[in-house]
């Protein structure tokens, strides 16, 4: 079963979704929120079927009802990025189409001109006829590439994002 326990330590709750202070001169707390630094985590490893996720409090911030709270924040979070993702996923496919629309319009009509240009005996027409269809492809290229790879990240910050929704989150006080 491929599952994952990990520990995150938090100066103060507020650390979860925010930074108070991005400067490191004025707090000695993550310059990154939790929540960034657990999805970086899992940015680069593989998505666990189980994720046990506890939340280390300094032991004069824990109470162990602040866990229904956290929770829901918590699940708020991660339903707000998919959304934000869901959204950028559909804007990059309408992206997509247009862009696809456009390089196969420029192919269909480099591949057109070149067989028209192919006719006559030349060699500077036959070479024309040729660049002509080099660069309809090259003109696909681009669009085809945004069709079959550009959606694969987004794709996996909404599985990640999915994991971390469906994880076990639990508070402990520090020792």
């Amino acid at each position: 079963m491929n599952s994952i326990a990990l520990e995150f330590p938090l100066p103060a709750l507020n650390f979860l979704f925010s930074v108070p202070s991005n400067d490191p001169l004025q707090s000695d707390g993550p310059l990154l929120p939790v929540f960034e630094q657990v999805l970086r985590e899992f940015r680069t490893r593989r998505i666990p079927k189980q994720l046990q996720l506890t939340l280390v409090l300094p032991a004069d911030v824990y109470q162990p009802e602040m866990l229904a709270e956290v929770q829901s924040a918590w699940l708020r979070a991660i339903d707000n990025q998919i959304e934000i993702e869901t959204a950028r996923l559909g804007e990059l496919r309408f992206s997509r189409r247009r862009h696809l629309l456009k390089g196969v319009t420029i192919l269909a009509s480099a591949l057109a001109l070149g067989q028209l240009v192919a006719n006559y005996e030349t060699g500077f027409f036959r070479t024309l006829a040729e660049s002509l269809i080099i660069g309809g492809w090259v003109a696909v290229w681009v669009p085809l590439e945004r069709v079959f790879y550009t959606g694969w990240p987004i794709g996996r910050e909404i599985d990640i994002l999915n994991c971390l929704k469906d994880c076990d989150l639990q508070l402990k006080p520090s020792v």
